[in-house]
């Protein structure tokens, strides 16, 4: 079997570019806030808990946009708030619900994590709402790949 070009790939991976969606997170945002490495979505691990995308591309969700503005620091003002709205606190839904979690150590819970908008509903119509050109880029990507693999 002959191997598969590199060339579709960075032709995706310049498109993707090209539209402002490639790659904007922050892995080192993960030990910024309490289990940043545990957050879950319906069920499915949320690697970039400041992005409405798990992989850390495309637009902030509300609680990255709130994230930003403590100057990505876990603040107690940004513990306390409700970024997404649900009725919980950052801090209740992160694990931190004392607020008391300083950078270090284990918070107060490591299980049931979630954060900002992770109801199915919520979530969808972040995902919906912030990159309208998302699912048209990355079929347009998808496009790209296969054409150079046959």
């Amino acid at each position: 079997m002959a191997p598969v070009s590199k060339v579709p790939r960075v032709a995706a991976a310049a498109i993707l570019g090209l539209l402002g969606l490639g790659a904007e997170g922050h892995p080192a945002y993960v030990a910024l806030i309490p289990n940043g490495d545990k957050v879950e979505r319906n069920g499915e691990s949320w690697a970039a808990a400041g992005h409405a995308n798990a992989a850390g591309d495309g637009a902030l969700n509300p609680f990255g946009e709130a994230f930003e503005k403590a100057g990505a620091q876990w603040t107690k003002e940004l513990c306390e708030a409700d970024s997404d709205g649900d009725g919980q606190s950052n801090g209740h839904e992160l694990g931190d619900p004392n607020c008391t979690w300083s950078g270090s150590g284990v918070a107060a819970r490591t299980t049931d994590i979630s954060l900002g908008n992770s109801s199915a509903e919520g979530g969808a119509l972040i995902d919906a709402a912030v990159r309208p050109g998302v699912a048209a880029a990355a079929s347009l990507a998808a496009l790209v790949v296969a054409a150079g693999a046959a």
